[in-house]
C-alpha cells in the first residue's frame, strides 16, 4: 500500500511600522556615524565640508572649515522629501558649534536657511550666532518649522557661515544629530 501526504503551510506576514515616539516620524536623523549622510557642500572655494572624527555630540560630526573673504554662504545642504508629512508640527533639531582659528577673533557666526528644494525660494532663515564670540562651545537647536514649509513637497536645509572679513580667521562650524521630525505619521507608511 502506498499513500501520499500533502502538507500546505500558510503564513501571514504582518508588517507594522510604528512612528518613533508618540505619533511622530523622522524624515531625517543624521548622526554622521557612517559618513556625511547625503549632505553636500554649498558655497565658494576656500571652504570644505568634511567628517570630523574628534568633535561631536558624540563624535563624529560634519565640519565646515576654511577661509575665503566676502563669501556669503559656505556650508552644507541636504534636500528632504516631506511629501508624506500629514500636518502638525515639523521640528528641526541639531547640535552645533562655531569657532574661529584665531583667539582674538570675535566674528564667529552660524546660520540656518530652509528653502524650497525645487525653486530655491527661501522659506525660513535664522542666525544662530552673529559674532561677539571666539568659540560658542556645543549648543542645541530646536525649531518647529511647520508654518514655514507647509504646502511644500521638498525642502532644502542649509547650515552655513558667512565670511565677510579680510583677515584669515579660519572659521569653523560643526553640526551633529540633525533631525527633522513630524508629529503626523506618514499617510502611506512603508512606501
Amino acid at each position: 500500500a502506498s499513500f501520499s501526504l500533502q502538507v500546505v503551510a500558510v503564513y501571514k506576514l504582518t508588517i507594522s511600522i510604528s512612528p518613533s515616539g508618540t505619533g511622530s516620524s523622522d524624515f531625517i536623523y543624521d548622526t554622521f556615524d557612517s559618513g556625511l549622510s547625503g549632505w553636500s557642500y554649498t558655497g565658494a572655494s576656500g571652504y570644505t565640508l568634511t567628517l570630523d572624527s574628534s568633535n561631536g555630540q558624540p563624535a563624529p560630526s560634519a565640519l565646515i572649515s576654511g577661509d575665503n573673504f566676502a563669501t556669503p554662504i559656505n556650508g552644507m545642504q541636504k534636500a528632504v522629501d516631506i511629501s508624506m508629512w500629514t500636518g502638525g508640527s515639523l521640528t528641526l533639531t541639531f547640535n552645533w558649534r562655531a569657532s574661529s582659528g584665531w583667539p582674538s577673533s570675535s566674528v564667529t557666526n552660524a546660520n540656518l536657511r530652509v528653502e524650497d528644494a525645487d525653486t530655491g525660494q527661501s522659506l525660513y532663515e535664522e542666525q544662530l550666532i552673529a559674532g561677539g564670540v571666539y568659540d560658542t562651545g556645543w549648543r542645541s537647536y530646536s525649531k518647529d518649522i511647520s508654518s514655514y514649509v507647509s504646502g511644500h513637497v521638498r525642502i532644502r536645509i542649509i547650515l552655513y557661515l558667512y565670511d565677510g572679513w579680510i583677515a584669515n580667521w579660519d572659521q569653523r562650524n560643526w553640526y551633529d544629530n540633525i533631525r527633522l521630525t513630524g508629529s503626523g505619521a506618514p499617510s502611506n507608511p512603508g512606501t
